[in-house]
């Protein structure tokens, strides 16, 4: 993790060596040179930016407020995406309420938090498809990080670097960069 100009590296004992080789630690964000330190069977994930939202905002009227993760509400928008996608915005772990923006009645976007270490609200946001583009995870968005601010929380933001869409949320909404991380899946 790149936080600051610093690296922080965390890793099983039998990969310090390889680490602890590399001429430049800063460069262990890079997929490449990370990829050069590491077994070739060990998966990367990343690089992936990771931000916090500092100013106040004010919840947005007009969105759907849905009491549970397992609202069968939400099964349609699941499955229109991809399981990695339904993955990554962790609406499963989500507190409630998660909220969601409809589109002639259907839901077409859905955003919610997991309390991370009792003060962090670690969001995450799913859109359909078919409706991307307008808006819509970004009203979600902003409805979640709202309520997770008046509940004393820290919004946190984390997506792949790859992620232009959610970057752009994210950006639109206040979100200030924190750091940059790369991780290896290990067996």
């Amino acid at each position: 993790m790149l936080v600051a100009g610093s690296v922080v590296a965390a890793a099983p004992e039998s990969l310090w060596e390889r680490l602890r080789a590399v001429a430049e630690p800063r460069a262990l964000v890079t997929p490449e040179r990370l990829r050069a330190a590491v077994p070739e069977h060990i998966q990367l994930v990343g690089p992936a930016r990771i931000a916090y939202l500092h100013r106040p905002l004010t919840a947005p009227a007009g969105l759907e407020r849905i009491d549970s993760p397992s609202d069968p509400r939400l099964q349609p928008l699941r499955a229109r995406v991809t399981a990695e996608e339904w993955e990554h915005a962790n609406l499963a772990a989500a507190e409630v309420p998660i909220f969601a923006a409809l589109v002639a009645g259907e839901l077409a976007a859905a955003a919610g938090f997991e309390r991370l270490d009792g003060r962090v609200a670690h969001l995450g946001v799913l859109a359909d498809p078919r409706r991307r583009g307008r808006g819509l995870a970004r009203r979600a968005s902003h409805a979640s990080a709202a309520h997770a601010q008046a509940m004393g929380l820290l919004p946190q933001w984390q997506t792949l670097a790859a992620n232009t869409p959610a970057l752009d949320i994210a950006e639109s909404l206040g979100f200030e960069p924190f750091a940059v991380t790369l991780s290896a899946r290990l067996e």
